[in-house]
């Protein structure tokens, strides 16, 4: 057993916590509702990223350059089988720098946010004597592009693991009551990623026009946006290929990721269609503001993950005073927009005709919607959750 700092929440996860708003929000949290007065993440570098940051948000941030990243910048040529091998080191060696970072920091609780260091965060943990918490973004055993082996062996992992597990942290409703049926005895709390609450300002406004004006899209024209990661999975090719049709409606994508280049080539060929890289968090609400509707259309099939997911978009968008379309294969966010009233439901392969007549009825009482759903629903509320959790930490 290590003497506890009482004062340490300790964020272990398998990514560079870059634009983790999520673990950003819940280390401000926690820190300003007087549970902790320190807040620290691990995780891995990247390219642009330093081994110590300390975010605005007040979350210190302690990264590890892995072998596999340092062997494939300097020999982007190496056999693939021998990166494995790299690959497997790599792992042993970040689970290694997890204990003595734990070791180092003797945090007064542990909150674990993905599936890949579940099992070495919990044992540290266990041995340590250091309150745990298992804090999953999405349905870990069913993510999108897990193959068969996969996904047998995490849900054998994971459920092996929450066994041993009395609370955990996850992001909606339904999420809860697939864990909660399958493990009752565990403590299952719903913290939202709600961002906190923006009023468009006289600025925000201005903002708006330049950015339309830089991008040519007339006052008069709707402009959809999505932004976050770009992707096949996301319904990136679904959004280009409606778009295709357009004669007035203009799509914002911004983001980054596997998509981003057949995105730029579209936008090259299309007028309507416009790219723009991902923007720092605080930016986030002026960008946003700038569009009139928000889309989240996923293709089928779809994994159970993002069947029952809440994404942070999905807040981001109404934060920004912005109704939203989404697809009918996503049950829960249509669920939420319908009982709501904060925008339109539509098939994930709607003709950009489709989409328009929608939101072509209702669109100020839609507005007026969320408006009072932003009210209605905030983060101050929302992360008193966070008293339950780690109150005897």
């Amino acid at each position: 057993m290590i003497a506890s700092n009482p004062k340490t929440l300790l964020h272990v996860t398998g990514s560079t916590v870059k634009s983790a708003s999520r673990i950003y929000r819940e280390s401000e949290s926690v820190v300003d509702l007087g549970l902790f007065s320190r807040s620290v993440a691990l995780g891995l570098v990247e390219k642009g990223l330093g081994e110590l940051e300390l975010h605005a948000s007040g979350l210190e941030i302690h990264r590890l350059q892995s072998a596999k990243a340092k062997v494939a910048s300097r020999f982007p040529a190496t056999p693939r089988l021998l990166l494995k091998f790299v690959s497997l080191y790599s792992l042993i060696a970040y689970y290694l720098w997890i204990a003595r970072k734990v070791i180092q920091l003797r945090p007064a609780a542990i909150s674990c946010h993905h599936f890949n260091v579940l099992l070495v965060s919990l044992l540290i943990a266990k041995i340590c004597h250091i309150q745990f918490v298992y804090n999953p973004h999405e349905l870990e055993s069913h993510r999108t592009g897990l193959s068969p082996l996969r996904r047998w062996f995490t849900e054998r992992l994971e459920r092996l693991c929450l066994a041993q597990i009395d609370t955990m942290i996850v992001v909606c409703e339904p999420i809860k009551s697939w864990y909660q049926s399958r493990f009752p005895d565990i403590r299952v709390h719903v913290v939202r990623s709600i961002p906190d609450f923006h009023v468009i300002s006289d600025a925000d406004r201005q903002f708006r026009l330049e950015l339309r004006h830089q991008l040519q899209v007339p006052a008069t024209a709707k402009l959809f946006v999505y932004h976050g990661v770009l992707s096949k999975e996301r319904g990136v090719p679904l959004l280009l290929k409606a778009f295709e049709a357009a004669t007035d409606s203009h799509l914002l994508l911004m983001g980054f990721g596997t998509a981003f280049e057949l995105a730029k080539a579209a936008a090259a060929r299309n007028p309507f269609v416009h790219v723009l890289p991902a923007v720092d968090q605080k930016d986030l609400p002026k960008n946003t503001v700038a569009a009139d509707i928000g889309l989240i259309v996923f293709p089928d099939p779809l994994s159970e993950s993002y069947r029952v997911c809440l994404p942070n978009k999905f807040f981001e968008y109404l934060n920004a005073g912005l109704p939203v379309v989404v697809s009918g294969n996503l049950s829960h966010l249509a669920d939420i927009v319908q009982q709501n009233g904060i925008g339109w439901v539509v098939d994930p392969h709607a003709s950009l005709a489709q989409i328009e007549a929608a939101v072509s009825s209702g669109y100020p009482q839609a507005k007026r919607n969320v408006e009072a759903y932003k009210l209605a629903n905030t983060f101050d509320r929302e992360r008193l959750v966070f008293v339950d959790v780690y109150r005897n930490a």
